[in-house]
């Protein structure tokens, strides 16, 4: 329809050019205003004709500009796109939350079957617990005090690897759970308290044989034996050990030159060296001198430690008389040599 009009339109445009051109020849014509415009109706009355009789326009005809939308329209057209939009982001965020609840129910899930893998695997402690009541093994970690029966969440002492140790039990959670067994920190316990402090009084120079520290003012377990010179470990762990002596230089002869003496002690264990303290002096006159040696050592139950004078310069000699100390103590005992743990 639009094309129809377009070509009525270019009709009447027509009619107005020949109306024109008839004003610009009716003087000569002599036609009075109304049959001027008797003229212009007939030929717009033909035109009618004509197109009532041809139809609109073909598909060949010129296609109409297209029209631009009103103001409302691109509006209305705007918030349509963006309610669907929205709609669309609706639908993205929903299947975003339902992901994220798959992997937590497959979490969930993994969970489950490691905490009955670890539970089928409790079952025989737990039936040797129960058989056991009066089981006086000492535990290595919260799952073994709850396969002895303990029930209740809270701060116990267990044995670590080597030494006991301090955790908090939340027997609420699974076996697996993170938190069920929270390390605390390591707990100074010693089955046999053992230290000691020894002075040697008097002198000596004799080589190769352990000091005898004849002077006890400590000794607490009686793990030094002031007849050999030794300690000997009552128990597996880490000890500490510290010598500390006073070295004699006596003047040279007289009419002689100044020379050079020396005095070297060595701390062993089960004969073997771990520790040197030397000294020496250009002698001009009497003169005293000190060497020490301290160490840290693992030790098992029954090594022994002692001190000796490896070698001196002839005349050098040890000065006792509370010049010259030896002491050590237990630091940590090492329980994974003395505890059974838990089957």
């Amino acid at each position: 329809m639009a094309r129809f009009y377009s070509t009525y339109l270019l009709g009447y445009l027509m009619i107005l050019a020949v109306w024109s051109t008839c004003q610009a020849t009716c003087s000569i014509a002599d036609l009075t205003l109304d049959e001027q415009l008797d003229e212009i109706k007939l030929k717009n009355s033909n035109i009618r004709t004509s197109i009532e009789m041809n139809g609109p326009p073909t598909d060949n005809a010129p296609t109409p500009l297209r029209q631009i939308p009103t103001k409302d329209a691109q509006l209305e057209q705007q918030q349509y796109l963006e309610a669907h939009l929205s709609e669309m982001k609706a639908k993205m965020d929903r299947m975003d939350e339902l992901e994220i609840k798959m992997q937590q129910l497959e979490s969930i899930l993994i969970e489950k079957e490691e905490n009955n893998r670890a539970s089928r695997s409790m079952i025989p402690s737990l039936r040797q617990a129960a058989a056991n009541p009066g089981n006086t093994r000492i535990p290595r970690s919260c799952a073994d005090l709850k396969c002895m029966g303990q029930n209740a969440s809270g701060i116990y002492t267990i044995i670590g690897v080597s030494s006991a140790e301090l955790v908090f039990c939340d027997f609420t959670k699974p076996f697996t759970a993170p938190g069920y067994q929270t390390w605390i920190g390591f707990v100074d316990v010693k089955s046999v308290p053992t230290y000691f402090y020894v002075q040697k009084n008097g002198t000596t120079n004799v080589v190769t044989t352990p000091i005898q520290f004849d002077m006890e003012i400590v000794n607490i377990g009686k793990a030094y034996d002031p007849i050999s010179g030794k300690f000997t470990a009552p128990v597996s762990g880490r000890y500490f050990f510290s010598f500390v002596g006073l070295a004699g230089f006596p003047a040279p002869a007289e009419n002689t030159t100044a020379s050079q003496l020396f005095f070297d002690v060595v701390m062993y264990r089960n004969g073997f060296a771990i520790g040197r303290g030397w000294s020496d002096e250009i002698t001009t006159g009497y003169q005293w001198d000190t060497n020490s040696i301290q160490s840290t050592l693992n030790l098992m139950k029954g090594d022994q430690v002692w001190v000796e004078i490896y070698r001196l310069s002839l005349d050098v000699y040890m000065f006792g008389y509370r010049y010259t100390h030896f002491n050590g103590f237990l630091l940590e005992e090492d329980f994974a040599q003395s505890v059974k743990p838990l089957p």
